[in-house]
């Protein structure tokens, strides 16, 4: 009898791998690893697992294997989770926004120990399956067959879960909620439904329904990574924000932030006048291990932003050069962030503050002509009811050759209020010469003066 039963498994493992192998013969994948052994390994077990080997892609950068995502559209992903600075994480989010059926998409975890595992479990939404390293091939082998698994024989939770996905796209809210509730009574750790069913509560604007929904898909596992979401937005939305940073803090011990997420953060902040927590959420981002490009401009702006608000109604201008300077070190101190640091202390009257910020340039970046222009432009604003004194050292920047369109437009207006007519149009002349881009505009002021 125990033979027979052993010849039925036997039997209904090999037609399931023949319909693996057929699933999977139509699909692509991508091989994300720094090591040329593991992505050799998972090469093989692909293979022999049914994939043809011109539609896989092996990469070891990061870019790379972004781009190909967003291009190609693989269904199989498998990577390390971090190599070097860079998180397979963010691959499995990058897939899920650009699938066009998360029920066809698989992304595998490789991790180096179970701490990292624990976290790819949390992730539980982008990630099918995680194994330990090291890998070998009949290994890797088994883990693709789980994954495809579910994809052709999805359990009825996971059924339930993507229909109620298909219903809340739909804004059928009811029926999505109905079906999680079904779903959750499938399951012993429910923590999608629990998350989906609190995002329709914060979606309709019943926060305390969403929290609780929340609180009991962590209950099963304290790092969800969607319930953790899930719940920061509900208290963003709230302005809880005390409540926010430390779940923010949280999803940072364990994931790595996405620059949408502190980018909310810092919005939260800066928009409820809440300046001491944009503090908070800077040390967030220093603790941060790995700080994408898109992450640095994300901080670097948004500490632009708070500072400009604080110098423009002035409150604690000190603290708004401290984000500037923070911002500019961020940034890499590119052009064009301190430009626009110096065009704000020009525009609020701090034209004291502009050398601490020259000196921030690199050497090639920061030339005479443009410091000069700068210097013009605050003297212009706070000398403002001297309009002889400005004129004179518009003048000479503008025979100099270092006036900027700004500089010409500002000295025309004035040497038309004053009436003086012949300057004006000597001006206006050498302006269309240097600046042929704005001659029309500045022509206009002779046909005004007659």
């Amino acid at each position: 009898m125990g033979g027979v039963i052993c010849s039925d498994v036997g039997l209904m493992d090999g037609l399931f791998r023949q319909e693996a192998m057929k699933y999977l013969r139509t699909k692509k994948a991508l091989i994300f690893d720094d090591k040329r052994a593991v992505r050799s390994i998972v090469r093989e077990a692909l293979i022999a697992c049914g994939m043809r080997p011109q539609n896989i892609i092996s990469e070891k950068n990061f870019r790379n294997a972004k781009k190909y995502i967003e291009t190609e559209k693989p269904e199989i992903v498998i990577s390390e989770f971090q190599v070097g600075d860079d998180y397979g994480l963010d691959l499995a989010r990058n897939q899920m926004d650009i699938s066009d059926d998360h029920i066809k998409k698989v992304f595998i975890v490789i991790t180096a120990d179970a701490t990292q595992s624990t976290v790819a479990d949390a992730a539980e939404e982008e990630v099918e399956a995680f194994l330990i390293a090291p890998i070998s091939r009949e290994k890797m082998m088994e883990y693709i067959y789980k994954s495809v698994k579910k994809k052709i024989n999805p359990s009825a939770y996971a059924s339930m879960v993507y229909e109620a996905k298909r219903l809340i796209r739909e804004k059928q809210y009811i029926i999505a909620k109905q079906t999680l509730m079904m779903a959750k009574i499938m399951h012993d750790r429910p923590m999608m439904a629990c998350y989906l069913t609190g995002e329709i509560h914060r979606l309709e604007g019943r926060y305390d329904l969403a929290m609780r929904e929340f609180d009991e898909g962590l209950s099963y596992n304290n790092i969800h990574y969607r319930c953790l979401l899930g719940k920061f937005m509900t208290l963003r939305d709230t302005k809880k924000r005390k409540e926010a940073f430390i779940c923010l803090e949280s999803i940072s011990k364990h994931f790595p932030l996405t620059p949408e997420l502190l980018k909310n953060a810092f919005i939260l902040s800066i928009t409820s006048y809440h300046f001491e927590e944009v503090e908070n959420y800077y040390a967030l981002y220093i603790k941060q291990e790995r700080k994408t490009n898109e992450l640095k401009i994300t901080v670097s702006q948004a500490l632009l932003t708070a500072g400009k608000i604080l110098l423009r109604e002035r409150r604690y201008p000190k603290r708004a050069f401290d984000y500037f300077k923070k911002g500019a070190i961020i940034s890499g101190r590119k052009k064009a962030y301190l430009s626009q640091v110096l065009e704000t202390l020009v525009s609020e009257g701090f034209e004291n503050k502009i050398a601490d910020f020259v000196r921030l340039f690199n050497p090639d970046d920061i030339s005479s002509t443009l410091l000069n222009q700068f210097r013009f432009k605050a003297f212009a604003k706070i000398e403002f009811d001297k309009p002889n004194q400005v004129i004179d050292r518009g003048k000479k920047l503008i025979f100099a050759g270092e006036a900027d369109e700004e500089i010409y437009f500002t000295i025309c207006d004035l040497l038309k209020k004053e009436n003086k007519l012949k300057l004006l149009e000597t001006v206006v002349y050498k302006g269309v010469e240097d600046l042929p881009d704005i001659k029309n505009k500045l022509l206009s002021y002779l046909d005004k003066a007659a």
